[in-house]
């Protein structure tokens, strides 16, 4: 069971947003996605979305697929079903917020990760619009939930993290379980780094991603293309303009799995593909330094930390307040004649 829930977990964690409209889309054109018409029917009404036995139908059989390549096993399918409705009903209710608040993502982004997905499956745009036409979802509103998407994924940053509160006590005790374990050296590592940033999608999985970084890795080794153009041609972060450049850093500015994987390359070296609650990365670091951090820094060193200890309980408490003031209606399953 812990193998599947971790298969579970990690699945619903990089499926985006966006499929589970464009099955709600193709639904409200008389399409269900990926199940006959005659198994469609509402499950929920959330908000003014809604949610369909097709969708779940469809993230079944996208889990079931991922379980074969890996061996894993999966819930019940009751449980399964339970979890994946959960899942759909968080999702419509952080699209819909992320709608209420206003938050924008211009045409130039939703270009380049629409792009992305395009080249993670070995298309070419026109291409990647046939293949939407073919499965009865619309270009235009493929686009758009795309862009649902990434305004989730910015709220949820900004919101989360304002939620989280570092009191000083807490720094003054992480500082002090620092100091413990270096002997009060007050001296730290920083990096300057760059990263790629890659999204997976309903277009692109995992898969499709950690084989597209690869291809660019391969680029960037081979001479074929810089880290810097390739960063700002296709990475889906704020840092793409700046060619990916993350600027100087001390240890706990950035999520662990990425920050370990940083910290294990030699100056100039490229990563294997690194997955993050924020997508693929692909890094290289560009230069380290050792500095001597003032009580200042020290202490913005400290609450980066613990920013990051806490962002989990706080993104749970935020995503169950967003539930708690949505409009669900669950509905029955139709009996059979």
């Amino acid at each position: 069971m812990i193998a599947a829930m971790s298969l579970f977990s990690r699945f619903m964690r990089l499926l985006p947003l966006w499929l589970a409209l464009a099955a709600s889309a193709a639904h409200a054109q008389g399409r269900p996605a990926a199940v006959p018409r005659t198994a469609d029917y509402i499950l929920a009404v959330v908000n003014r979305e809604l949610v369909t036995a097709g969708e779940i139908q469809l993230r079944i059989n996208q889990l079931r697929e991922e379980a074969r390549r890996t061996g894993a096993r999966l819930p019940s399918e009751d449980e399964l079903r339970t979890q994946l409705l959960n899942t759909l009903i968080d999702e419509r209710v952080q699209v819909t917020h992320a709608r209420e608040v206003g938050q924008k993502v211009d045409d130039n982004e939703l270009d380049r990760a629409v792009g992305n997905v395009a080249a993670q499956n070995q298309l070419t745009i026109p291409q990647l619009r046939e293949r939407l036409r073919t499965e009865g979802i619309d270009y235009n509103r493929f686009r758009s939930n795309i862009r649902d998407q990434m305004m989730v994924e910015r709220v949820r940053e900004r919101e989360v993290q304002a939620r989280i509160r570092i009191t000083d006590a807490e720094v003054d005790a992480w500082l002090e379980k620092q100091r413990a374990a270096s002997g009060g050296n007050l001296t730290i590592t920083q990096t300057r780094a760059r990263h790629i940033l890659l999204r997976p999608s309903a277009k692109a999985s995992e898969e499709a991603v950690m084989a597209r970084m690869q291809e660019l890795k391969r680029q960037i080794e081979s001479g074929a293309k810089t880290f810097d153009q390739l960063a700002r041609e296709v990475s889906e972060d704020g840092s793409a303009p700046q060619g990916g450049d993350l600027g100087w850093v001390s240890p706990g500015s950035f999520v662990p799995e990425f920050e370990e994987a940083m910290n294990a390359l030699a100056i100039n070296a490229l990563s294997e593909p690194v997955v993050s609650r924020f997508g693929v990365h692909l890094i290289q670091v560009i230069e380290r330094r050792d500095t001597k951090l003032d009580a200042k820094q020290q202490r913005e060193q400290a609450r980066n930390a613990l920013r990051e200890q806490k962002y989990e309980a706080a993104n749970a408490d935020w995503l169950r307040e967003l539930r708690a003031q949505a409009y669900v209606e669950m509905r029955e399953a139709p009996q059979s004649p």
